[in-house]
């Protein structure tokens, strides 16, 4: 018999079958379903006293798979995956550049940069490299002749005054 290649392969060695030759069932697992969406792997084989030995596109997937292969669903599966990681990574790198930009701007004492150097929230760059200095709080108000925890002011102003008490 001549074999005939067709895409570079036996065309003849390995046929797809919906409803495999006798005894009709994978020599793995025991699969025997006609037509069905799980097809045979049908390599030609004829073993005396049994048949035909099939597998099941289950099984040789499986068999595939612990060898480190994929079928086609689970490369379109890794090709979407990748194509979304992808996607996020330049989503990812160009708010890390703007982010870069505008701190750079901000440090630099440069004018506002887009909304997110306007902001009222955001404190003004001060000239130079100096830091501003911290705020001051103001000190708790103390009561004259005692030397126990500061009160607070009861006498409903709140202007800092000192409160004496007999």
């Amino acid at each position: 018999m001549e074999t005939v290649l067709e895409n570079g392969f036996a065309a003849q060695r390995f046929q797809i079958t919906y409803v495999p030759a006798l005894p009709g069932k994978c020599a793995c697992c025991g699969y025997a379903e006609q037509n069905s969406d799980r097809g045979y792997v049908d390599w030609g084989v004829q073993v005396d006293g049994y048949g035909a030995v099939v597998l099941c596109t289950t099984c040789l997937t499986e068999a595939g798979n612990r060898l480190g292969w994929l079928d086609e669903q689970q490369s379109n599966q890794l090709k979407t995956n990748l194509i979304a990681a992808n996607d996020k990574v330049v989503e990812l790198t160009n708010e890390s550049n703007s982010l870069r930009t505008a701190l750079r701007h901000y440090l630099d004492g440069s004018p506002g940069v887009g909304a997110v150097l306007e902001s009222e929230d955001i404190p003004k760059p001060v000239s130079g490299n100096k830091r501003p200095a911290p705020k001051k709080s103001r000190p708790e108000p103390k009561v004259s002749g005692d030397n126990s925890e500061p009160r607070s002011n009861d006498s409903g102003s709140d202007n800092g005054d000192i409160i004496s008490i007999p």
